[in-house]
C-alpha cells in the first residue's frame, strides 16, 4: 500500500512539474519554428512604410541615423540573426553594422530600393507583430503608446484551465465555413480608415474598440461571400507573460451574418472574460506540447482549418505614424497563409492601417475604404 501511495505522489509531483514547466509555453513558437525548420523566408513577414516620394531621400536619411543609433543597444533585435540546424534554431545576436542591414539576412532587414518606401523584412520565428514594433518604435518619430504593453502578474495555475473546459470542448469540433473554398494564389492588399466614425460608433452603442473594427471586417467578409451564413473569427490575443517571441493566443468566436452592429453585439455577448481566455490558450498550449512533432502539425493544421479570419489589432502610438515629420502609412502581409483571410490592423487615435492577405481573389475595390 505505501508502495502505490508513494508511486502516485511521485507521479503526481512529476505532473505538476510538467505543467508548471510547460504552462507558459508558446505553441506559435514550436510551429514557426518546425514550419520554417528548412527555410527560413518561408515565415518572412513584409511590412511596407509608404510616403510622399518627394520625401524619399530625407526620410530615409533619418531612418538610417536612427538605426544606426538604436544599434549602439548592444541589446536590440536589430543585431539579432538565426542560424538552422537540426537541432532547431539557435539565434546569436552579435554586432552589425546599418549597411549589413540593408541585404537580405537570417534577421530583420530594410529594403530601400523603392522611392518613396521602406520595405522591412521580418521573419515571425524571431519576433511577433509587438516585438516588431517595439524593436523599430524609435526610428519612428516619438509616438507615446495608446496602450503600454507591459508585464502582468501571471495568471494562477489550474483555475483558467479547469474554468475554460466547456468552451475549449465546444470549440473542438467547430469547422471554418470558408476554409474548403480556398485557391493556392495569395492575394493581398491595403486601406486607410479613418477612425472617427469608429470611435462614434463605439460611444453609442458602448461596444469596445477592438471588437467592433473586428466587427467592421466580419460584416466586409460576410459581404464578399453572400452566401455565408456564419463566420468563425479567430481574434488574437497578447499575452505578456508567456516566455516565447510569439506571445499571443488566439480566441475563435462565431458569428452569424448582419450589419456591424448586430456582429459586433454578438462579439461583446460571445467573448470570454480574461481568466477564461487565458484558460482557453493555456489549455490548448499544454495540450500541443505533449504530443510529438508530426502530430503537432497536423493538429496546427486541423485548428487553423477553424478559423475564416484571423484579426489582430495592434494599437501602436497616440499620434499618426511619421519619421521625420512625413506622414507614413504601415501595411503588412504574410508570404504564406494557411486559412482563408488575415487581417493585421494597426491603430493610432485618429486612424488604423489596415492590411489583409487572403486566399480568394478579390476586386480591386476590396477593403478599400472603410465598410461602414
Amino acid at each position: 500500500m505505501f508502495e502505490i501511495i508513494t508511486s502516485s505522489l511521485v507521479l503526481l509531483g512529476a505532473a505538476v512539474y510538467d505543467y508548471k514547466k510547460r504552462r507558459f509555453s508558446s505553441p506559435e513558437d514550436r510551429y514557426m519554428e518546425l514550419y520554417g525548420r528548412d527555410e527560413w523566408e518561408s515565415n518572412d513577414m513584409d511590412m511596407y512604410l509608404r510616403f510622399d516620394p518627394e520625401c524619399d531621400e530625407q526620410v530615409k536619411a533619418i531612418w538610417i541615423s536612427r538605426v544606426e543609433n538604436e544599434l549602439k543597444n548592444k541589446d536590440s533585435l536589430l543585431h539579432e540573426t538565426a542560424e538552422l540546424s537540426d537541432k532547431g534554431i539557435i539565434f546569436h545576436r552579435n554586432s552589425c553594422s546599418s549597411k549589413e542591414l540593408l541585404t537580405p539576412r537570417q534577421g530583420i532587414y530594410f529594403d530601400m530600393s523603392k522611392r518613396g518606401e521602406i520595405h522591412i523584412i521580418w521573419n515571425h520565428m524571431q519576433m511577433d507583430g509587438v516585438g516588431l514594433w517595439n524593436t523599430t518604435r524609435l526610428l519612428y518619430d516619438e509616438n507615446p503608446p495608446l496602450i503600454p504593453y507591459r508585464d502582468i502578474k501571471p495568471p494562477p495555475p489550474i483555475l483558467p484551465e479547469i474554468l475554460s473546459l466547456p468552451k475549449v470542448a465546444g470549440q473542438a469540433m467547430k469547422r471554418g465555413s470558408l476554409y474548403h473554398a480556398v485557391s493556392d494564389t495569395l492575394c493581398t492588399g491595403q486601406s486607410f480608415w479613418d477612425t472617427q466614425v469608429i470611435r462614434q460608433y463605439k460611444q453609442e452603442w458602448g461596444i469596445p474598440y477592438n471588437l467592433l473594427t473586428s466587427a467592421i471586417v466580419a460584416h466586409g467578409i460576410f459581404t464578399r461571400h453572400p452566401k455565408t451564413k456564419k463566420l468563425n473569427l479567430g481574434l488574437t490575443v497578447f499575452f505578456p507573460f508567456l516566455k516565447g517571441r510569439n506571445r499571443y493566443g488566439v480566441i475563435i468566436v462565431r458569428v452569424k451574418r448582419g450589419s456591424v452592429r448586430d456582429i459586433a453585439k454578438q462579439l461583446h455577448k460571445k467573448i470570454p472574460k480574461p481568466l477564461v481566455m487565458w484558460g482557453n490558450a493555456a489549455t490548448q498550449a499544454y495540450a500541443m506540447e505533449r504530443v510529438p512533432d508530426s502530430m503537432f502539425l497536423r493538429l496546427m493544421r486541423y485548428y487553423r482549418k477553424q478559423i475564416d479570419v484571423l484579426i489582430s489589432n495592434v494599437p501602436v502610438g497616440k499620434k499618426a505614424i511619421s519619421i521625420d515629420g512625413v506622414p507614413v502609412q504601415v501595411y503588412c502581409h504574410t508570404r504564406g497563409l494557411s486559412l482563408p483571410y488575415y487581417f493585421l490592423l494597426m491603430g493610432t487615435r485618429d486612424d488604423i492601417h489596415c492590411s489583409y492577405s487572403s486566399l480568394f481573389a478579390q476586386k480591386e475595390e476590396f477593403f478599400t475604404s472603410l465598410p461602414i
